[in-house]
């Protein structure tokens, strides 16, 4: 007997949070449960009847994003991860032609990769991710978010704001279509708001949204207007940081100044060091930057040299052409292109630093 594919449902997120959590993966209940209803989440049936995989994806305009494919160590080695692939290539060959994507992208782990290789994926850019305990230099404590914006090429009428699980429903809207002109992707809002809102979907008011439990904002303002803005949630084992949208990295390191510092101040002052969030301490972060936007190391280099954090997992941004024939003429997808205009310096502000890990969640 073959192993079969079906939809997941809300009631299986307990299963996939469970799955990522055996596998040390940072999500949890609450982002497993707004995955399964926001888009396409597989689970993989072996012939025994267990749950032997998991896999989704996520469409965003011109490109897909194919999130977690997580496969039990009882069960690899027999072609799952394929078939998996293989039904989220289906399942976007199969929308109407007005929301059909032109391509799929995911970030393929040391053993993924040559799974994905060989169904048609090909690298287009590298992701190194940063973590995981802040250990800042004195120079960096004594210096103020501010004195980054000095230096913007946007000048001197900059301000910066911190804020938490509560947003305005104009700032919101703002941060939707920064991070969506940043992306270059058609439908950035959806994907924005699965990662970054509370589950369930809950309401401030009239003057606001509210976000998932722990999460730190920080936005740059000229005037009334946001230009830049970072995102903090809090997952598991610490702080994901993700997206980073600036139009320079002085920008961008104002703004991770301003959310590291939150966070390194907030686990200083608990004496006990014993807050924890799903048994993980916090007090951690982890940023995964795209080595495009970031080619000249610059802003790594900030991570690791001011802030102590390492550089523990590269995991290559792969894509697959819907149109097989375009890929056999070597065309290059959205991702591709974009890419390539990153590292000749070619795009326009905003940019977009940091990615959110794994494509996805």
């Amino acid at each position: 007997m073959s192993a079969t594919i079906r939809k997941a449902t809300l009631e299986d997120a307990i299963q996939g949070y469970n799955r990522s959590s055996k596998l040390g993966w940072p999500f949890t209940l609450p982002a497993w449960q707004q995955l399964v209803t926001s888009e396409q989440v597989f689970f993989l049936i072996s012939p025994e009847g267990d749950v032997a995989g998991t896999s989704c994806m996520f469409p965003q305009g011109k490109v897909g994003a194919i999130g977690p494919t997580i496969v039990d160590d009882a069960h690899r080695r027999k072609g799952y991860a394929a078939q998996l692939i293989r039904e989220n290539i289906a399942y976007a060959q199969s929308l109407p032609q007005e929301k059909r994507p032109t391509s799929l992208y995911l970030a393929a782990s040391d053993m993924g990769r040559p799974v994905y290789a060989k169904i048609g994926f090909e690298a287009v850019t590298t992701v190194t991710s940063y973590g995981h305990e802040l250990k800042p230099t004195e120079e960096i404590l004594k210096t103020k978010p501010e004195e980054h914006l000095t230096q913007s090429s946007m000048g001197a009428d900059l301000s910066i704001e911190m804020g938490g699980e509560t947003i305005s429903i104009d700032d919101w809207s703002q941060i939707s279509t920064l991070c969506q002109t940043a992306s270059g992707l058609e439908d950035r809002r959806k994907a924005l708001e699965m990662v970054s809102l509370a589950y369930p979907r809950a309401s401030s008011g009239s003057k606001g949204v509210t976000l998932q439990v722990g999460t730190k904002h920080c936005f740059i303002r000229q005037g009334s207007r946001i230009v830049a803005v970072v995102l903090a949630r809090l997952q598991r084992n610490g702080y994901e940081i993700g997206p980073i949208i600036a139009s320079d990295r002085h920008q961008a390191r104002a703004l991770l100044s301003s959310v590291f510092l939150d966070i390194y101040h907030s686990k200083q002052a608990d004496s006990t060091a014993g807050k924890e969030v799903d048994g993980q301490p916090w007090g951690k972060v982890d940023v995964s930057i795209d080595e495009a936007t970031d080619a000249d190391g610059e802003l790594s280099r900030y991570f690791t040299e001011k802030w102590g954090l390492g550089s523990y997992m590269k995991q290559p941004l792969m894509e697959y052409l819907l149109d097989r024939d375009a890929a056999e003429r070597g065309d290059k997808g959205p991702m591709g292109k974009r890419v390539e205009l990153a590292k000749r310096g070619a795009l326009e502000a905003p940019l977009q630093f940091a990615v959110i890990n794994l494509a996805v969640m």
